[in-house]
């Protein structure tokens, strides 16, 4: 907001997970329960957490490297289909769980990662990334499961779904205004309904404004980070421990902040000389995971407001089985890749970046 309506204010800006385009991004908090509430079947914990694993496993090294982090998230949705998971076991503890992967299970999963659709077809926002933590297991999640966006409570071997509590109060308080408004028995037509009256009534607050003219004039440089984290899940009694999880962010969907990007490139061909996207495997929503922070884009941003050094590559740390990897970040939309023929996954001169800025 203060890049888009106070210009002058900042010479350089770094923004972690920024959560723009607010009424799309609470739709999105709320599409897991509507897609469940629309079919009628409710999966349990333990089946997404089987999904999760099983995305993990197949799109684990397409970044070149084995290490529990799904680094390629838009090549992950399209090699791994949650419905040829269905079938697969479920190792879980609880009373009455199922024993394999359930076709609704499957179809939960597939919604949450894809994001909102209208019933004509039309998409409304992004999804979470495959492997983000959509049940509320992860280890920064708060305990009671109820932080997740397809969020399940079973009892007696009955599911349903739980409200996510950001979209419950943004429905209430903002959108149907009545404190008694019960946002977890809306059906999908309403949500649509509420949907297009929220993008009407608060797109003065979405801070989704493209045009960054008078930034640029201004000189001001525009950094902007998001985590696509790999994390375990919780050991409790609800799910077993799981190693080596990727969860990405599992608030504000990454393609927030790459499709914001994008609407400035749209408008302005010279982006790159002012404004820069990082997208961070392994960092959950702004802290937490395997990944470290990345600690030097403040650096590079400093450098490239007073010295007109624009950054590139960034290095960040990684923990694989407890051991530190020296890796690197890429601006979007480059990917970092590893050079088998250099050999060693832990060494970050054996990665680089590649694809066109």
């Amino acid at each position: 907001m203060l890049a888009q309506r106070y210009p002058t204010v900042y010479d350089g800006i770094a923004a972690g997970a920024p959560a723009i385009y607010w009424p799309e991004l609470f739709a999105s908090m709320q599409w897991a329960e509507v897609f469940m509430n629309s079919i009628g079947e409710y999966p349990h914990l333990c089946e997404l957490n089987a999904l999760t694993e099983a995305a993990v496993k197949k799109c684990d090294g397409l970044d070149g490297a084995v290490d529990g982090v799904i680094g390629d998230v838009d090549a992950c949705l399209g090699k791994f289909d949650p419905f040829k998971a269905v079938g697969q076991p479920v190792n879980c503890s609880i009373p009455g769980a199922p024993a394999t992967i359930s076709k609704t299970a499957a179809a939960v999963a597939n919604a949450t990662w894809n994001g909102p659709i209208e019933a004509n077809g039309r998409r409304i926002w992004y999804g979470l990334d495959p492997g983000a933590d959509i049940n509320g297991q992860g280890p920064y999640s708060p305990p009671g499961g109820t932080s997740g966006l397809a969020t399940t409570r079973c009892v007696d071997g009955k599911c349903s779904a739980v409200t996510f509590p950001l979209a419950d109060f943004w429905v209430r308080y903002f959108v149907a205004r009545d404190p008694t408004f019960k946002v977890g028995n809306i059906t999908r037509a309403q949500y649509e309904s509420l949907t297009r009256f929220a993008r009407q009534e608060y797109r003065s607050i979405a801070t989704d404004f493209a045009d960054l003219y008078e930034f640029r004039q201004a000189g001001g440089k525009l950094v902007t980070y998001h985590g696509l984290v790999s994390l375990p899940l919780r050991s409790t009694s609800r799910t077993r421990a799981v190693t080596n999880t990727t969860e990405a962010d599992p608030i504000v969907p990454p393609k927030g902040t790459t499709h914001y990007h994008e609407a400035v490139r749209t408008l302005m061909s010279d982006t790159n000389g002012f404004y820069r996207h990082y997208d961070i495997p392994g960092m959950a929503h702004c802290f937490g995971g395997p990944s470290g922070q990345p600690e030097s884009l403040f650096s590079q941003l400093r450098a490239w407001v007073e010295n007109g050094t624009a950054p590139g590559s960034s290095p960040v740390n990684l923990m694989v089985a407890n051991q530190t990897h020296h890796r690197i970040l890429c601006p979007y939309p480059q990917k970092a890749k590893f050079d088998k023929k250099c050999g060693d996954t832990a060494a970050g001169k054996c990665w680089g970046c590649q694809g066109k800025l």
